[in-house]
This record gives C-alpha cells, structure tokens and sequence, in this order.
C-alpha cells in the first residue's frame, strides 16, 4: 500500500492511532511484515512501539535496534565508551542481519536489547514467536543512508519518522539519564550536548523531504512514497520493497510530476 506524501501534526494519541492504522494494513498482507519506527533520541519510539505491541497481541512482536550497541567492554577497548549511542558505537551490519533473519524465520528467535540500568547489552532479552506476523521495528538509525545502515531501510515495509522540538528532547533526554541515578548531572548534560543532540540532527538528516521536480533520468516508473506526519510527528514512506537502494551512492530517484503541495514531502538524496 502506497501512500501520498502528506505532512500532519498529531498528538501522541492521533500518532498511535495511526500507526494501528498502518499496522492494520501491513497485516492484511500474506506473510511476516516490518513496521520501522524511527527518530532521535528522545523523541518516544521505544514507548510508542511497546503500545502498539501490546495493542496487537501476538501477531507482532517489538525489536529494538538499541540491543545492537557495542557491548561497554568492546567500547572501552576500542577507546569509543564516551561516544557510547552514536552510530559507530553500534554493529549496524549485524542488526541488518539480524532484521534479513527475522524477515524469513520459520522458528522463534531471540535477540539482545539494552538496558539502562547498566548501560548495556543483555542478551537474549527478547523472543520473536514463529507466528509473529508484524514486525515492530524501532531505533534511531533505521534511514540512515550511510554504511552499513543503508541495508535497513529496504528491509522495512513501511517507516515512521518522529520528531519532536529540539527543546523539549533535551528535557526529556536528562530525565532519562538522572532516573537510574548512575551519573551526576553535569555528565548528564554534557553528555546530551557531546552524543544525544548531534545524533538528533545526524537522524533529523535522514528523514524524508520536500524536493523539486528531478531532471527525467532521475525518476521512476513507480516512484515511492513518503508523507510527513507530524505533531509530536511522523514521516510515513510507503511500500520499500522496490526502492532502489542496494547501492547507497547511486543518486536517489524522486517522484515524478509537479512541484507537491506544501503539505507534500519526498524522499531524501541519496547522493552521498
């Protein structure tokens, strides 16, 4: 299912019911399916994911892209442990792995998540039932046009970008940290201005937006679709399956036709 691009600002209740919506729709389809749901840090994708698990029941199944840090010992040897939620701090090749296995698997799998308690990987932390028939799918990284993350997006079915004002993430982002009491404030705070917020705007580059009309060898028979839905907000992209993305450096196509309404956004360049 396709959708026109459209930009809408809902309150979190209006988000989670549309993405019933798209979860609906994506289980009408034969076979296990994948709902991504990305964004900065911050901005509620773990929350709203586990709400719309729990509304589904057993045909879907939450997975988080946070259970593929770096485990904090490998950090600490690799001398990276201060730039622990950044993208290089992750296996990004093995999630995308991960998410391949998941898509095919005919048995239950289990998979690693993160606990804030510690800070770090607990293994195991999660099973993904045999008859799970939608995927729920969320981390900061999921449109990320960059190696080796740019092997995710094609693995989801459809995807959800949530925003939220920079203002408002970094009082949310200092709560979570002093909650389990493991740092003192001023690490609390520098931390978020070193890490969180330039991976807000690293993940805020990879949402869908508004393009002019490509010269013609830039577009598709059948180009995809994307709609930002706002409020604290979402980009919605449809269908992925035949986005044009095993090369990231290739340039991205855009979608044919006249300039969209202001409402109206388009996929992102991927142009290196």
């Amino acid at each position: 299912m396709e959708q026109d691009p459209q930009s809408l600002r809902l309150t979190p209740d209006e988000t989670l019911a549309l993405l019933r919506r798209e979860a609906a729709a994506l289980l009408a389809r034969p076979g296990r399916t994948v709902l991504g749901i990305a964004g900065g840090p911050g901005v509620g994708k773990s929350t709203i994911a586990q709400q719309l698990v729990a509304e589904l029941g057993d045909a879907a199944a939450y997975v988080p892209m946070d259970g593929f840090h770096m485990k904090h010992a490998r950090l600490e040897a690799l001398g990276t442990a201060v730039d622990k939620g950044m993208p290089h701090t992750f296996d990004g090749a093995a999630f995308a792995t991960f998410l391949e296995q998941l898509r095919r698997a005919t048995s239950a799998v289990t998979g690693p998540g993160y606990s804030r308690g510690i800070e770090d990987v607990v293994d195991d932390a999660f099973t993904v039932p045999a008859t799970t028939r939608l995927l729920v799918v969320e981390g900061n990284y999921l449109l990320l046009a960059t190696a080796p993350w740019w092997r995710v997006k094609p693995l989801l079915d459809r995807a959800v970008y949530l925003e939220l004002p920079p203002e408002l993430i970094r009082a949310r982002l200092l709560q979570r940290h002093a909650a389990e009491g493991l740092f003192t404030e001023d690490r609390n705070r520098a931390h978020i201005e070193r890490v969180d917020m330039p991976n807000y705007d690293t993940v805020r580059r990879s949402r869908p937006v508004r393009r002019s009309p490509a010269p013609p060898s830039w577009r598709r028979t059948r180009p995809p679709r994307w709609c930002r839905r706002a409020g604290p907000a979402a980009w919605m992209r449809g269908d992925t399956s035949n986005s044009n993305s095993r090369n990231p450096h290739e340039p991205r196509d855009r979608c044919a036709g006249p300039d969209p309404a202001p409402d109206h956004v388009e996929p992102p360049d991927r142009r290196g």
